[in-house]
């Protein structure tokens, strides 16, 4: 009796820590924000950051080939160019130092001349030349939103190691796996992003989340908040959910900022709730601080507008700011 017992509940002792957490320090919020994650990965990379088709930074290779800020480019490897995501998604099929044919038009100039211009490459070992940033908030609370999250956190470190260059593929399989591995009725809203510090090119996919937003500020100081927004919908309520990555040129100065509801549905006494029209103001006000100076201070700024009411979500801050250009 006791042998049958043991070999039918051994192989969940690995909970008993879990229960012993909960019960000691009273687990009662559903979000933990997964830690920034840096990797490296064998993959091409851009040797060159573009917006809108012209070309805003190049690496010492592309400007060897020709290439050069404000350059437009017009076609790769034959192909037209019709947005963003063709020109870095056909760059990363390639291998590592790989010639790709650029057909351009010289700034200043209105001849059209075709350049060959070599892959970068992220080799294995270089650390930090990716950086994952990733959020999430998970449905429920207690022990059953602890699993979910810890789920999610090893489906995306797993995925992450594993190179997966593509995004939008990456949310697909991030999905199937928690999906895979818990009840229907549970999921997470869920963001991750990819910055590469050689190009300033971040790429990311929103799964649902609370879109975080990146602040700039124009040269007459006027601040333009672009929301994160395409991704795709919850991960783990539905399988083989379709998502889209998408890509945004950061620039010197640019703050990121992303945060789980318990932030802006902070509520005050008056059952009023602190809002984006609040929080983005407070962080123009503080982005001259550093982003290790700017979470207290925006913390700060939420505690004083609610003045005491308890909270009943928690409250969580993911800031990054961009202090100079990546590109030498």
């Amino acid at each position: 009796m006791e042998d049958r017992l043991w070999r039918r509940y051994r192989n969940y002792l690995f909970l008993a820590p879990l229960f012993a957490l909960a019960l000691f320090h009273q687990i009662t919020y559903s979000v933990v924000a997964i830690n920034l994650t840096v990797h490296s990965t064998a993959v091409s990379e851009s040797p060159f950051a573009t917006g809108n088709g012209t070309v805003t930074a190049v690496n010492a290779r592309a400007a060897k080939s020709g290439l050069h800020a404000g350059d437009r480019i017009t076609k790769i490897d034959g192909r037209d160019l019709r947005n963003e995501r063709v020109l870095y998604e056909k760059i990363r099929r390639h291998k590592p130092n790989d010639l790709i044919a650029l057909t351009i038009i010289p700034k200043g100039k209105s001849a059209v001349q075709t350049i060959r211009v070599s892959v970068a490459a992220n080799m294995p070992g270089r650390e930090g030349f990716d950086d994952g940033i990733a959020i999430g908030d998970v449905s429920g609370k207690g022990i059953a939103a602890a699993l979910l999250m810890a789920s999610l956190q090893a489906s995306l470190r797993g995925q992450a190691m594993m190179g997966q260059a593509d995004l939008a593929r990456l949310m697909m399989n991030v999905n199937q796996l928690v999906y895979d591995a818990t009840p229907m009725n549970r999921y997470a809203t869920f963001f991750y992003g990819q910055y590469n510090r050689d190009t300033r090119l971040f790429t990311y996919v929103n799964a649902g989340h609370n879109p975080p937003m990146v602040l700039r500020r124009a040269p007459e100081g006027t601040v333009h908040v672009i929301r994160l927004d395409p991704g795709g919908m919850v991960v783990g309520l539905f399988p083989n959910a379709p998502y889209q990555q998408a890509f945004l040129l950061m620039e010197p100065g640019d703050v990121f900022v992303g945060f789980t509801d318990g932030i802006s549905e902070a509520m005050n006494n008056d059952k009023e709730e602190w809002g984006e029209e609040r929080l983005i103001p407070a962080i123009a006000s503080h982005s001259g601080r550093t982003a290790a100076e700017m979470i207290p201070s925006l913390m700060a700024e939420a505690d004083r507008f609610v003045s005491g009411a308890p909270q009943h979500d928690d409250m969580t801050l993911v800031v990054l700011k961009m202090c100079e250009a990546a590109i030498q």
